[in-house]
């Protein structure tokens, strides 16, 4: 078992460059997810609001946002098992 300045040393050496370019697109990222969460949010805020089955409107956000989700992480997520996990 590696010791804890062994590790530190590890992560300064070879991995500190990558996580910090990687750090600012998950910034990117995040702020996208919270923008599709608040365009989802008013969706089904207005489709509740004119009546439209509460059970549809759940299924469809959630539909909806598992997809969005996926589209707009799959890049950061992909560079992020290459660059770190692979490294590691």
């Amino acid at each position: 078992m590696k010791s804890i300045s062994e590790l530190t040393d590890f992560y300064y050496s070879n991995l500190y460059d990558t996580v910090k370019d990687l750090d600012k697109k998950r910034l990117r990222v995040k702020k996208h997810l919270i923008i599709y969460v608040i365009v989802i949010a008013v969706v089904v805020t207005t489709l509740l609001y004119y009546g439209v089955d509460p059970v549809f409107v759940v299924f469809g956000a959630i539909t909806f946002f598992g997809f969005g989700y996926s589209l707009i992480a799959k890049d950061y997520v992909d560079e992020f098992k290459v660059k770190v996990i692979k490294n590691s």
